[in-house]
């Protein structure tokens, strides 16, 4: 007798681990570091610190307000989030484990009603790049 699909489906997942690793919906804030005003339209991402396989990356771009959600999970070799102002104007936020950690899995459930009122769980201080002679 074969075995249905959803088996396969459930080994699948098992085999890549990723039922072991609980992404967590995290906002992150853009701002200028010396007025603290939001950044519109940056690319911001997450980074594993990994040579070959590692967690599912994620993007997006910040709001009016400077904020992006991105999906991130504590990862052994570290992770880090970068804000890309284009013209090779780059910022990274190493982010540890345990800071990942304090943000509760469990706001998957409260992800429908996510609130702009909620504080950013990460902020990216964007320092001005230097005049090109």
């Amino acid at each position: 007798m074969a075995k249905p699909p959803i088996y396969y489906l459930i080994a699948t997942l098992l085999a890549s681990g990723c039922c072991f690793q609980p992404y967590r919906p995290v906002t992150v804030l853009v701002r200028q570091e010396e007025d603290g005003k939001p950044i519109l339209g940056a690319e911001v991402g997450v980074s594993y610190h990994t040579k070959f396989f590692g967690p599912v990356t994620s993007s997006g771009r910040t709001d009016e307000a400077g904020k992006a959600l991105l999906f991130v999970t504590p990862y052994n070799n570290g992770q880090h989030l970068y804000a890309d102002l284009g013209h090779d104007h780059l910022e990274f936020l190493d982010v540890s484990n345990e800071q990942l950690e304090a943000v509760p899995w469990t706001r998957w459930l409260t992800l429908l009603r996510f609130s702009e009122a909620r504080p950013p769980d990460f902020v990216i201080a964007v320092t001005k790049k230097p005049a090109e002679p």
